[in-house]
């Protein structure tokens, strides 16, 4: 009984937390934009990275934040703010903006081309796409038990069948958005290695800015796409534009 009565209130402890902790963010955010407003974009930049910091973030917070640093001569990290709006509310105007502030710097991995469109279509639709795989998968066990039920049969192959979309159903679901990640180095001259090793050979020297596809995650290590090969680049040089970094390490790893 008495560890029930504790469970609950550690329960109600964390809820009230939360509440509180998120009345707090937006208490802060209200501030912000106050000095945003009154164009004091060096201090509201502060709040704003306090906020975000925290974990928290609005759509209009990250693009404020991605127009002081534009407006401060700092590209690379209006193109990090800029790719973490994205990835959360995917838009056309968004990847052409990342595109144009690229160019001015002559920073590489914008370029607007078939696999970054395939890549808006993921973000713009991924929860529909994974609706729709997951009625389709329980249409086809629905299919299955009618025709065990009425028909007195199943079709040889429908089992396997179903398995096998079941496998896949379940593969994008947790490994799809592996092929979406992008870090932005944020280090200048940082070095792109053949193998997590500082001894190994350096595959190019990168400007702060570039956009890279990440893979994988090796101790002090990124794995990284460079001209369509795996190669490495070290953590500290690199940021993944998401709104959490150890969300990222500890989502798929």
């Amino acid at each position: 009984m008495q560890k029930s009565v504790h469970k609950y209130l550690t329960i109600i402890f964390i809820l009230l937390n939360t509440n509180a902790f998120a009345q707090s963010n937006k208490s802060n955010l209200k501030v912000a934009d106050s000095l945003f407003t009154a164009k004091k974009y060096s201090d509201a930049f502060i709040k704003y990275n306090n906020i975000f910091e925290n974990g928290f973030h609005t759509p209009r917070m990250l693009l404020k934040m991605a127009y002081i640093k534009e407006g401060s001569g700092e590209i690379p990290e209006a193109l990090f703010f800029l790719n973490i709006y994205y990835v959360n509310y995917p838009t056309r105007n968004i990847l052409k903006k990342m595109e144009s502030l690229a160019e001015t710097r002559q920073i590489a991995g914008y370029e607007y081309d078939d696999s970054n469109y395939f890549l808006y279509l993921y973000f713009r639709y991924k929860t529909e796409i994974i609706l729709g795989l997951v009625g389709i998968l329980f249409a086809f066990f629905l299919a299955i038990v009618t025709n065990r039920v009425v028909f007195k049969r199943i079709p040889i192959t429908s089992p396997y069948l179903f398995f096998f979309m079941a496998a896949f159903v379940y593969l994008f679901i947790n490994y799809s958005d592996r092929f979406s990640y992008k870090g932005i180095i944020m280090q200048n001259k940082a070095l792109v290695m053949s193998k997590p090793s500082a001894g190994s050979d350096v595959l190019a020297t990168l400007e702060k800015g570039t956009r890279l596809h990440v893979w994988d995650n090796t101790d002090i290590w990124y794995e990284v796409r460079w001209e369509n090969k795996h190669a490495f680049i070290r953590k500290n040089n690199l940021k993944i534009a998401l709104a959490s970094q150890q969300k990222f390490e500890g989502r798929i790893f």
